[in-house]
């Protein structure tokens, strides 16, 4: 006989997720100023964490997974505090919106007049 195993899901909507990693990433975000190549950055790597926080792992894991994904140039500072705030964000989505199990398939990221706006297209990645 076999168990199955029903997830806890929520229904949310691609604004719902994008606030939500907004949310997420917004004391790294406010300490960029204007530097729209920064804030590119970060919410594409932002991105990344938060469909690494769909599946759950080891730390030291997610830390390897994270460090693929910045760029080679970054400087070993800037590396650091990468890690650190991916892996923060990854445990925090887990912890506060631990039933929105949508990954981000694509974003859009837009500051006209100094006002960032930020979209997704997320689709279910995990079964019921």
């Amino acid at each position: 006989m076999s168990i199955t195993k029903v997830l806890k899901y929520k229904g949310c909507s691609n604004i719902e997720i994008a606030k939500a990693l907004s949310d997420l990433s917004k004391n790294l975000l406010s300490s960029c100023k204007k530097d729209s190549k920064l804030i590119e950055l970060i919410m594409s790597l932002s991105v990344a964490a938060w469909n690494l926080s769909l599946f759950e792992d080891s730390d030291e894991n997610y830390l390897q997974k994270i460090e693929k994904k910045l760029p080679q140039d970054l400087n070993d500072e800037y590396k650091l505090i990468f890690k650190t705030f991916l892996l923060n964000l990854i445990r925090e989505k887990q912890n506060k919106y631990p039933d929105y199990l949508k990954g981000i398939t694509s974003f859009n990221l837009n500051n006209k007049d100094g006002k960032l706006t930020f979209s997704v297209k997320a689709l279910p990645v995990k079964p019921l």
